[in-house]
């Protein structure tokens, strides 16, 4: 059964952001791969028909994703035993993707979107 997401204003868009990762993610030829961002996406009942709508947004979260990546990577792989805070982090899959990277990872949000999250944690 899916679960029911009822969210509104700014933490919405967390939404809009894994949505376009997932979709990337299930697209021919993707640029990214997150594959837990699809999990969710599957497993959650809300209409992304608007985030479906605008894709400069899209392209610009694929965007950011891949050089947010990159620079996380290379500032874990000469920091072996950081301990990293992800403050307004959404539901943001980073920490998976750099897994056995760091030390710590601490992802960080208001209340609901914590709740949100604790749905889908690995």
């Amino acid at each position: 059964m899916k679960s029911k997401i009822d969210i509104t204003g700014v933490s919405e868009t967390m939404l809009q952001t894994l949505y376009a990762r997932a979709k990337e993610t299930n697209s021919q030829n993707a640029k990214i791969k997150d594959d837990i961002a699809v999990h969710i996406v599957e497993n959650i009942d809300y209409d992304f028909s608007k985030a479906d709508k605008d894709s400069a947004m899209s392209s610009g979260v694929i965007a950011r994703t891949i050089v947010l990546d990159r620079m996380v990577e290379q500032y874990l792989n000469v920091h072996t035993n950081a301990v990293v805070v992800n403050i307004a982090c959404g539901l943001d899959t980073r920490c998976y993707r750099m897994k056995g990277k760091y030390l710590r990872w601490y992802n960080l949000d208001l209340p609901q979107t914590m709740k949100i999250r604790e749905q889908f944690s690995y």
